[in-house]
């Protein structure tokens, strides 16, 4: 890529950051750019669950999501390296790799030749990685390389920007159907603020449930089961 390219990326990642999207439709934006730009036929997103699980966000079809799976069944793979030891790897030729006994047969069975995995990190926060997919076997460039790091890089950064900004979208979403819900039992049964969260935080645990789906079901319902018994 030449440096007038590469500056129009990072200028296309940046408005996706500032874009009214969610965190999926920043994803699938993400991979739509890089197939575009970093020469690769297909590709998705690994990133991290909790309790440290993976899953495959905005893949370009649903072998990709068949490939990453499988390395994430196995734990080989160069997209669970890259996000598991915060480096770049590459296999340039998936049916003969050593390294991946297990799984690079299988994926080239699926169609994919090769497969270039960089880390998705910022701040030193590993986020999950960039998996660009080849159909054909080929040598990727010390550019090919650099490039895909220098991507990634303002991918995450992106990818973190608009993750951050839908959690606070949820939380105040959260906060004030709560208080629609507190509202509705204060009326209902005459009860005051606190005693009116005690009783959607009690349910919460009871049922093992979130506390803004209790306060969904009394906006819902008008009520809470236990309050009508």
């Amino acid at each position: 890529m030449t440096e007038s390219s590469i500056l129009e990326t990072l200028r296309a990642l940046a408005a996706l950051a500032v874009s009214d999207d969610d965190l999926a439709e920043t994803a699938e934006g993400v991979v739509a750019l890089a197939c575009e730009t970093l020469d690769c036929q297909h590709a998705g997103l690994t990133v991290f669950r909790s309790g440290g699980s993976f899953e495959t966000l905005a893949p370009t079809g649903p072998l990709v999501s068949e490939a990453d799976q499988l390395q994430y069944q196995l734990g080989e793979g160069p997209c669970v390296e890259a996000a598991w030891e915060e480096e770049t790897f590459v296999s340039n030729d998936l049916a003969r790799d050593p390294r991946y006994p297990n799984w690079g047969p299988k994926a080239a069975a699926m169609g994919f030749g090769s497969l270039l995995a960089a880390r998705l990190s910022i701040g030193g926060s590993t986020i999950g990685a960039l998996n660009l997919y080849a159909t054909e076997t080929r040598e990727y460039s010390a550019d090919d390389r650099d490039t895909a790091v220098v991507f990634a890089s303002h991918a995450a950064a992106t990818l973190m920007t608009v993750r951050e900004r839908d959690n606070l979208k949820e939380a105040v979403e959260g906060r004030t159907l709560i208080g629609q819900a507190q509202g509705i039992l204060m009326e209902r049964f005459d009860l005051d603020a606190s005693r009116s969260f005690a009783v959607l935080r009690r349910f919460s645990q009871a049922q093992n449930i979130k506390l803004r789906t209790v306060a969904e079901l009394v906006i819902e319902n008008g009520t809470l089961p236990d309050l009508e018994a």
